[in-house]
């Protein structure tokens, strides 16, 4: 049996993942992340330990893989908020951390590890007989990448230097193919045949590969309009049926068309409140789910199964239903109003530009193949609203903890699932300086195709608007920044600032040539930005 220093041997494990290892070096990993690099892995070191779990988490979500982050024993207290939005965000990854050994209580590093995992939602594992530490790397793999979800893998910290077997992790076997129960799948075509309004609506359980040929042939067989949740955006894109995100970020047009369905075809959505409108995007409505986890089952007509095993099985009812050709989707005619051209709130302050404006002009010329990261605040519904992706996979969602200052860590670990595209930010002022800033090097450091955008209006944005909205003078809100684009250029990067809608036609050639990572200082003013999220906001066009 070949045997070598735990260290030695866990780095060899996780070098045959073929995936980078975000993460921050301490007494209790520092010689597992050099053995990882000398070993030819690709270590990237973050200047914190939440940022090394949120790159993890954005490498996750657009590779499609297990993310893996390591930190040192104690640290896990700086990861709470990264955890806590990667489980809800079910971005599957692993967190390997190390921990003082057993009898060591009195270490000031000591903190129960398991109970902070566990309180963020995420598994927690530990390897405590290096005879086992085969069998418990694999579970940790195998756990994060079925739930998906973190798993937090603690190693204590005298284990490191012990001499044992070389550990390898064996992927688990994949979960059995749920096969729709035949009779479900009767009762479903019976409930779309009899449906005269029908709209198809798709969650990140159905962006696989092949999902959306599947699920527009579905909806073309019986003449459904199609929409998607937020994590879903843009899947159906370019189809004549497409209304954009159902719920609280749609379109008036696409609202008028919701409020007149009579059944949702929901497929491989959880339906929460934010979809669904605290249940009013709902109400009236037959609703019909399918999805391959029956812990979102929440409707009378629940097909249990994956959009591959359940369309062809529906389509087939169907045609025995008499449903042999397309139909045209169906329509509102004149029923609904021509969205209205945006009008600036107002005249705003000098050296600022429009916010609208200026993300429709960045979603016009930024490179069609981006990955998309926008972070939490009061800019976040206007963002996810306007600026497209190519697919749902180029979206990295932030917003599961409602938490600010998590983009950058995000759209970082996005970077290195797939180098060679540009990996776009928005974010907010106050997001940026809350958390991520210094991440921003990590970013110079690796030469990462980066492009932030602070969207900066000097102030808390919902803080703003709250004070705003009722009538109290904002003046907590606000915050005396300096200038970003001098910050990037000082960090090793480029910057630049956005005050007048020309300076975007800088910001593009830049881009061009590659003068990344950069930092665009978008100049707003406070009192010119709407903060919507129940229905689209009046006078606001939209993608429909």
């Amino acid at each position: 049996m070949n045997e070598s220093t735990f260290h030695e041997g866990l780095a060899e494990a996780l070098l045959a993942r073929n995936v980078p290892v975000f993460g921050v070096a301490g007494d209790s990993n520092l010689f597992l992340v050099d053995s990882f690099a000398r070993l030819g892995g690709l270590y990237v070191a973050a200047t914190h330990e939440g940022g090394a779990v949120l790159m993890a988490a954005g490498y996750a979500s657009v590779s499609g893989r297990v993310g893996i982050a390591t930190i040192t024993q104690g640290a896990i207290t700086n990861t709470v908020t990264a955890l806590a939005d990667a489980a809800r965000s079910h971005h599957p990854l692993v967190l390997l951390t190390g921990e003082t050994p057993q009898w060591d209580t009195d270490n000031v590093q000591h903190v129960p590890t398991g109970q902070i995992a566990r309180s963020t939602g995420a598994e927690y594992l530990r390897i405590d007989d290096l005879a086992e530490a085969g069998h418990v790397l694999s579970l940790a793999f195998g756990r994060a990448a079925r739930t998906p979800g973190p798993v937090v893998l603690g190693v204590p910290s005298d284990l490191m230097n012990r001499q044992g077997p070389l550990p390898r992790i064996t992927p688990l076997r994949p979960p059995a193919q749920v096969t729709p129960d035949e009779a479900a799948v009767a009762r479903a075509a019976n409930v779309l045949a009899r449906a005269q309004r029908p709209v198809l609506l798709a969650g990140r359980g159905a962006i696989a590969p092949n999902d959306r040929e599947s699920l527009l042939e579905l909806a073309h067989r019986v003449g459904a309009r199609v929409a998607t949740t937020l994590r879903a955006k843009d899947l159906f894109t370019g189809d004549p049926a497409d209304l954009g995100i159902f719920g609280g970020l749609a379109t008036s047009r696409a609202n008028a068309y919701f409020d007149a369905a009579d059944t949702i075809i929901s497929v491989g959505a959880s339906l929460n409140s934010y979809t669904t409108s605290q249940g009013a995007g709902l109400h009236g409505k037959h609703l019909l789910q399918i999805d391959d986890r029956s812990e979102h089952a929440r409707a009378e007509s629940f097909v249990h199964g994956s959009v591959d095993t359940t369309v062809p099985l529906l389509l087939r009812h169907l045609e025995d239903l008499g449903f042999t050709e397309d139909q045209e989707p169906w329509d509102l005619a004149n029923e609904v109003p021509s969205p209205k051209p945006h009008r600036p709130m107002g005249e705003g302050r000098p050296n600022t530009v429009d916010f609208l404006r200026t993300l429709d002009t960045l979603d016009r010329v930024l490179p069609p193949d981006r990955l998309l990261t926008v972070d939490g605040g009061r800019m976040f519904f206007e963002s996810v609203r306007r600026l497209s992706v190519a697919t749902p996979h180029d979206y990295v969602h932030t917003m599961s903890m409602g938490s600010i200052g998590l983009g950058v860590g995000l759209a970082l670990g996005a970077s290195f699932a797939d180098p060679e595209r540009l990996s776009v930010l928005v974010t907010g002022d106050g997001g940026l300086m809350l958390g991520g800033l210094s991440e921003f090097t990590t970013a110079v450091r690796n030469r990462s195709k980066l492009a932030v955008f602070v969207m900066n209006d000097g102030c808390y944005g919902a803080e703003h608007h709250q004070m705003t909205r009722r009538g109290v003078a904002p003046t907590m809100s606000y915050f005396e920044w300096p200038d970003f684009a001098p910050i990037g250029r000082a960090l090793g990067g480029h910057g630049v600032e956005v005050k007048k809608p020309g300076d975007l036609d800088t910001v593009t050639q830049m881009i061009h040539e590659a003068r990344l990572p950069l930092m665009v200082d978008v100049k707003l003013d406070p009192n010119r930005i709407a903060m919507s999220f129940d229905r689209h906001p009046p006078g606001a066009t939209g993608t429909v």
